[in-house]
């Protein structure tokens, strides 16, 4: 009786490959205001690679917002004229352009759920504020009560804060945000600040409060008693990019980085350089900044905030809009065996990057299992149930963060394997015996070349045998291996 023997024809292999998140830059390119035949160009930033792609252009002098759901990218492109003002979406693993919506006076973009939030300003002269469905832009809703130019956004508790920027040169309306319920898109009211922070230009939602940023004051806004405390910087400040506690902001034409719940503490100079935007990669803490004169030229910072290295790469020539996409790239670093007409619950999110404070769900939105298996989300998890068929699923699904409600598309291979039928018998021709880490082939009728493979075809075994032979398997490690003798494939499990 054998230790342990060839598998039967009932077993089946998994071999899983999840997606891991490789950040990559979207970044818009513009030209010089109002010139002929000017365009916006579309172009991809690697980091590791330090390489710089363009995937599209459009007619359009200036870019105003990006935002990013998954797969999909929502990009701005604004111009001199009116007609010619487009919001552009793309599909980004083939940056293919999938529709294209003429709309005016768009100043930021964010995500919600399948809808975009978008801001409004200059030519509009009335509701600027809009939400458009992701799925076909179609316009679903604008808010009148929203009369004044807005440009920051944010989203807490399923209601809209909306930044806004009042009208110039007098600000009649400015020190103030919108409130919306997103439930039913309706206004709400608004919050109206004294006249220290007269301008508020971004805003975000941290542990439950309000941040406003405007030339010099860092507004906090606590929604629990509607009070709020202002923060006075020495000098007029620029907001960057914000990043959990992390604050970026421009000041004197360096880049700082402070806390923004406490941002008098102790701020740091990160990058010397002038830049016109900036965003941070916490994943790398790498932060990216783009300086240019508007004019003729452009440059990519690339600034490790750890060691203080920059790397710089050249730009068409304004840059006025940028986004980080997690690029899904597969890896084989997950395997799972199972047997026929039994379900197995594989942890396809161990090689995701996630916030630990940050809660997540997981929607399976396309399966082509094969006959006879099929796959469900239970408790996060995917459920995996295998038939008698052999074959590859491809699996889809959204990982979606519960805070911010930005989704990141994935997807699983799913390889079944069914592993030849083979009765390991003494005196079969060859004979196959595995007992006590030892293999011993015998009556190899013809000199052969045998091989030993695991699932990713890395071969740990491959020699010229005749008659019989004797491998000493101890030191593999667990899993599947493959055994192949001429045109004869068998599998075993170690």
């Amino acid at each position: 009786m054998f230790f342990r023997n060839l598998l039967s024809l009932a077993a089946l292999i998994i071999v899983m490959s999840t997606t891991a998140q490789v950040k990559e830059l979207i970044i818009i390119e513009g030209g010089s205001f109002g010139a002929p035949n000017n365009k916006v160009q579309f172009s991809t930033y690697n980091p590791k690679l330090k390489t710089l792609a363009a995937f599209d252009s459009i007619p359009g002098d200036f870019a105003h917002g990006i935002a990013i759901n998954g797969h999909l990218g929502f990009l701005y492109v604004g111009n001199t004229i009116d007609s010619l003002n487009f919001l552009c979406k793309y599909d980004l693993r083939t940056k293919t352009l999938l529709k294209k919506v003429s709309i005016p006076g768009v100043q930021n973009i964010i995500v919600y759920k399948d809808k975009l939030l978008i801001t409004k300003g200059y030519p509009l002269l009335s509701n600027f504020f809009a939400i458009y469905n992701q799925s076909d832009l179609s316009l679903v809703a604008e808010i009148n009560k929203i009369n004044q130019p807005a440009l920051g956004i944010t989203v807490l508790n399923n209601k809209a804060y909306i930044a806004i920027e009042g009208s110039w040169p007098n600000y009649t309306d400015s020190g103030t945000v919108g409130v919306l319920n997103l439930k039913n898109n309706s206004f709400e009211k608004m919050i109206r600040l004294d006249t220290f922070n007269k301008v508020i230009h971004q805003l975000t939602a941290y542990n439950g409060n309000l941040y406003f940023f405007g030339d010099s004051l860092i507004t906090t806004y606590k929604l629990k008693d509607s009070t709020y405390t202002h923060h006075g910087l020495t000098k007029p400040f620029k907001f960057m990019d914000v990043s959990g506690n992390k604050l970026f902001i421009k000041v004197n034409n360096k880049i700082q980085t402070t806390f923004i719940d406490s941002p008098l503490y102790m701020p740091q100079t990160i990058l010397s350089q002038p830049t016109i935007i900036g965003i941070y990669d916490a994943l790398s803490n790498n932060y990216f900044g783009i300086n240019t004169d508007y004019f003729s030229f452009g440059h990519l910072l690339q600034l490790n905030i750890k060691s203080g290295k920059i790397d710089t790469t050249n730009i068409k020539i304004a840059a006025e809009s940028m986004a980080l996409y997690e690029n899904a790239s597969e890896n084989y670093n997950d395997q799972f065996s199972i047997n026929t007409n039994s379900a197995n619950t594989l942890n396809i999110l161990k090689n995701d990057s996630l916030i630990s404070s940050h809660k997540y769900n997981i929607n399976l939105t396309k399966n082509t299992s094969i006959i006879g298996n099929a796959a469900s989300i239970v408790n996060n998890q995917l459920v995996y149930n295998a038939g008698a068929t052999a074959g590859k699923d491809t699996l889809y699904y959204d990982l979606c963060d519960s805070n911010t409600f930005q989704c990141t598309n994935a997807m699983i291979i799913v390889q079944i394997l069914k592993t030849a039928s083979y009765n390991a018998i003494a005196g079969a021709n060859p004979s196959f015996v595995i007992h006590n880490n030892i293999l011993r082939i015998s009556n190899i009728e013809e000199i052969s070349r045998l091989r030993i493979y695991n699932t990713l075809g890395q071969t740990s075994f491959s020699e010229i045998v005749k008659d019989q032979t004797i491998i000493n398997l101890q030191n593999l490690p667990e899993g599947i291996y493959y055994i192949q003798l001429n045109n004869k494939i068998i599998a075993f499990a170690h």
